[in-house]
């Protein structure tokens, strides 16, 4: 039985890695909400990974990749927190407050 080879990251157009991201991200809460939190929290970094370098992007598609990237970064603060890794998770809220002064979730979780 053949498999479709998922495509590769660096070769998607940036519409494919927005879709892409946010479909990680769903996957990420739904394993989240089952309990699975070491492996939705993979999720969410691989999401945030997808989005370092996004300079490049059209505008529409930069301001998805943006909100996609924070709200994976607060996820997985609060992934952070439920496995009691609270430096990390102060890390994760700190690099949304740069972008998002704010942010009430962040501001909350790093507290």
């Amino acid at each position: 039985q053949d498999f479709e080879k998922a495509k590769e990251t660096h070769s998607m157009s940036e519409e494919e890695k927005v879709e892409f991201g946010a479909a990680r991200k769903e996957v990420g809460s739904n394993l989240f909400r089952s309990g699975r939190i070491e492996m939705a929290m993979q999720r969410y970094k691989k999401v945030g990974e997808l989005f370092s370098y996004i300079d490049n992007f059209k505008e529409e598609n930069k301001s998805k990749a943006k909100d996609l990237k924070k709200v994976c970064e607060l996820n997985r603060a609060a992934c952070l927190l439920k496995v009691k890794d609270f430096s990390e998770a102060k890390t994760s809220c700190d690099n949304v407050l740069k972008e998002d002064a704010q942010n009430l979730k962040a501001l909350f979780r790093k507290a």
